[in-house]
C-alpha cells in the first residue's frame, strides 16, 4: 500500500471511533480508491 492510502485508513478508523459512521473517500482517478476502501473493510 502507498503512503496515502495508508493514512485514508487512519483516518477512517478515527472517524469511526469518534462516532462519525459517514466518511469521503477522495483521491486522484487510479489512486485506488476501491483498493483502499475494501482493506479497511
Amino acid at each position: 500500500m502507498r503512503d496515502y492510502q495508508i493514512t485514508a485508513i487512519t483516518n477512517l478508523e478515527k472517524s469511526f471511533k469518534d462516532q462519525r459512521p459517514k466518511a469521503l473517500i477522495q483521491m486522484a482517478t487510479g489512486s485506488g480508491k476501491t483498493f483502499t476502501a475494501i482493506s479497511f473493510i
